[in-house]
């Protein structure tokens, strides 16, 4: 997904490449409206259908959510926009599919504060509103960050919160059927400001998780990466914590993912001289 700027506001524009490089002109998409309309992120599900999700801007912006197959044909019944709270903000930030194609949509919603949400569909688009989670923490979340899926159809999600003095990581875990489990509801914070971005699942599901925290290295306000493993039981590999940056630097973690061989990939910033650093680590 990117952004571009149209004349009226920010539109979606999907493209897609092939192995080989090439572009296939037929996924040159352009999608909008009049107002500004942002893509978040895209998932593929086990039949190489596309799903998109953002936000769609009219008078408040809503959730929207848009599947195409892979010839880049569009599935009109899946053209969702969901207005979660009349007249407010609400953004779709994240997406996910589990291994029997249910997608899976995560984000924000203004309901005098900030709340985040979770929506479960069935491959079809049929919502299965039992599922629904809503996250309020009476205007201390910060950002809605991340949702993602292991492999025995467990769900994550990540989000910001303020305690009242600082921001802290936040992690919860449902299973297939939404009950949530409790050995996952997860603060983590370092003392000062931290901001979980992502995570990510190895082949045995223990659990990766990658954002930043502020003051590790120095007595002064800059930002480092930070990395933490758990097992899927929620029990941390303290052996595995990962803290990196230089020592005047504002160096901002944002993505991570892991090869077949349980080898760790992150990337991010490092603010002396913008530069944009890509990370391996061994499990």
């Amino acid at each position: 997904t990117n952004v571009i700027h149209g004349a009226s506001g920010y539109d979606w524009w999907i493209k897609k490449y092939l192995p080989t490089g090439v572009e296939d002109s037929s996924w040159n998409k352009l999608i909008g409206t009049d107002g500004a309309d942002i893509p978040k992120a895209v998932a593929i599900d086990s039949q190489d259908n596309i799903y998109i999700t953002g936000t769609k801007s009219e008078s408040y912006f809503d959730w929207w959510i848009k599947k195409y197959s892979s010839n880049g044909t569009e599935d009109a019944t899946w053209d969702k926009v969901l207005d979660i709270n009349n007249f407010s903000e609400d953004n779709a930030v994240s997406i996910a599919i589990d291994s029997e194609d249910s997608v899976y949509v995560y984000g924000d919603y203004i309901d005098g504060n900030k709340n985040c949400m979770v929506k479960k569909f069935t491959s079809d688009g049929t919502e299965i509103s039992s599922w629904e989670k809503v996250i309020d923490l009476d205007g201390n979340i910060v950002t809605c960050q991340d949702i993602a899926i292991d492999s025995d159809n467990h769900v994550y999600i990540t989000l910001t919160y303020n305690n009242g003095s600082d921001t802290d990581w936040w992690i919860k875990k449902y299973n297939s059927a939404g009950t949530e489990d409790a050995n996952w509801n997860k603060i983590i914070d370092s003392g000062n400001d931290d901001i979980l971005h992502t995570l990510t699942f190895d082949k045995n599901n223990n659990v990766y998780l990658a954002g930043t925290a502020n003051n590790f290295l120095t007595e002064t306000s800059y930002e480092d990466w930070w990395l933490k493993k758990f097992t899927s039981a929620g029990v941390e590999d303290t052996s595995w914590e990962k803290i990196l940056g230089d020592e005047y630097a504002r160096d901002r973690l944002f993505g991570i993912t892991i090869d077949s061989q349980n080898n760790i990939y992150c990337v991010g910033n490092n603010s002396i001289g913008s530069l944009w650093v890509i990370k391996k680590f061994i499990q």
